[in-house]
């Protein structure tokens, strides 16, 4: 299983190639997010050449093209992203730890406004659920004002990776892939409305391994589209990158049952953003992730009680960059030390394991 990070997506090849110098070529199963689903495409095909020369030769302009003419919306879109559901900061999510006194705050001066709370701090003809409800509705209205312009187009578009795909993954590749017969899972999220319910992204589970190379070259870019940084004008249906919903997608393996996988090798470029850690992934937690994130997909599914596989976790045992230095790193030496220390770490984990 391998979640999104960008630029570390080389990070996952030299974990590949330590499991090849294993002797470990055949998967039952492989699911990726972001860069995770393109990397899964290539290790189906269960020849790294063309993954090394991919990233070892990596550059920006392999990835993003910029169009002047509209970069005079980046003040506007830059300020909407510090609002959106989409921030790191999460300035208007109130779900976090760190801004549980500014959601205090905040839902005192709107219960104030509404009349709850008195000025010498004792609730009134009120309740905290009705201040909360009201905060909850200005959260929606921010959120759908800011996600229009998140999603417009501001002249950075990925239209390059499109291409560089097209020349990586060939009609051979893709023959390989399906000759493997590994089921191969990507995410996209979806933004989807439904009728007196507020829109939500969801997570998308699709089977790469049965597309054509047309489609399944226009899916992992549409799974890697940063919202902004992908022209969708005129597309049916608004998706953004996988990992906004799913960077961890352990779903496809619990609740697909053709997959009987006996252990599963977890490898997380060591994004804060999945919501989990190395650290923090007991079997439990990574259970709860999957259901939570099936059933934001299938509301109305029936409760279940899936079983993990044991699992192998490997992570960067040393920092290889944060967001910029890190999933923006797009060169050729900030990949070939990626994947130096993958192999690394995987030749660690697997001499652990059999430990």
């Amino acid at each position: 299983m391998l979640t999104g990070g960008g630029a570390k997506g080389a990070y996952q090849v030299g974990c590949w190639k330590a499991l090849r110098q294993a002797g470990i070529t055949q998967f039952k199963a492989i699911a990726g997010t972001s860069v995770g689903a393109m990397n899964a495409v290539l290790i189906a095909g269960d020849d790294p050449g063309p993954a090394e020369a991919a990233w070892s030769g990596i550059h920006w302009n392999d990835v993003i093209t910029i169009n002047p003419l509209r970069l005079f919306l980046v003040p506007a879109w830059g300020l909407a992203y510090l609002l959106s559901e989409f921030s790191p900061l999460r300035l208007i999510s109130f779900n976090t730890r760190a801004t549980r006194s500014l959601r205090t705050m905040c839902v005192r001066a709107v219960a104030t406004l509404v009349g709850l709370w008195s000025i010498d701090h004792t609730w009134r003809g009120g309740s905290l659920a009705a201040a909360m409800s009201t905060v909850a509705v200005g959260k929606s209205m921010v959120h759908k004002v800011t996600r229009r312009i998140m999603l417009t187009y501001i002249g950075v578009s990925t239209a390059p990776l499109s291409k560089r795909l097209s020349q990586i993954i060939a009609d051979d590749q893709v023959a390989r892939m399906r000759r493997s017969r590994t089921r191969l899972y990507g995410v996209l999220s979806c933004l989807r409305n439904r009728k007196n319910v507020h829109p939500e992204w969801v997570p998308r589970y699709v089977r790469l391994d049965r597309m054509k190379r047309e489609d399944l070259i226009e899916t992992l870019v549409a799974g890697a589209g940063f919202p902004g940084l992908s022209d969708t004008r005129g597309l049916d249906e608004t998706i953004v990158d996988g990992g906004w919903t799913d960077n961890i997608p352990i779903a496809p393996f619990l609740f697909d049952p053709q997959n009987t996988v006996d252990v599963l090798i977890v490898i997380n470029t060591g994004n804060e953003s999945v919501g989990l850690s190395k650290e923090t992934a007991t079997p439990d937690s990574l259970k709860q992730w999957a259901i939570s994130r099936w059933r934001k997909l299938h509301p109305h599914a029936r409760g279940v009680d899936p079983q993990l596989p044991e699992i192998i976790w490997v992570m960067p045992s040393v920092s290889i960059g944060g967001f910029y230095s890190g999933t923006c790193g797009f060169t050729q030496k900030k990949a070939t030390a990626m994947m130096a220390q993958g192999e690394k770490d995987m030749a660690a984990a697997l001499k652990n394991y059999s430990s």
